[in-house]
């Protein structure tokens, strides 16, 4: 991680590019519900840095880290840990790969199915 790269809106078309180029995907929003980007980031292996309200799947201090809203310094903060933590980018980006695979579609499936068998509540 020795450089920093401030993308703005990236054609979908080139995102894998960017994916396997990056250490850490940053996603600092202040509303996006639950952002496609993260799921396809975690699909990539990267550790994410991203705000409450974008990362409902990533699992703060494990999987990446959840940043307050406008805050610069504790973006700052996060992605500094990287940088003098080598082995975070290792450990996170491990997790988040294993984890990636229960996002897939026969997950999915055995999921909605098992949901779906379960009797209503009133």
């Amino acid at each position: 991680m020795s450089s920093l790269e401030l993308t703005g809106p990236v054609p979908r078309v080139q995102m894998l590019k960017h994916y396997s180029s990056a250490d850490v995907f940053l996603l600092p929003s202040k509303c996006e519900g639950s952002a496609g980007v993260v799921y396809e980031a975690i699909a990539a292996g990267l550790p994410v840095v991203c705000t409450p309200n974008t990362g409902s799947v990533v699992c703060d201090g494990v999987a990446g880290f959840i940043v307050p809203i406008r805050d610069a310094k504790a973006i700052g903060e996060a992605l500094s840990n990287f940088i003098h933590q080598r082995e975070l980018l290792v450990l996170m980006g491990h997790h988040e790969r294993l984890k990636a695979q229960s996002f897939g579609l026969a997950q999915y499936k055995t999921r909605l199915i098992s949901m779906l068998a379960k009797p209503l509540e009133a």
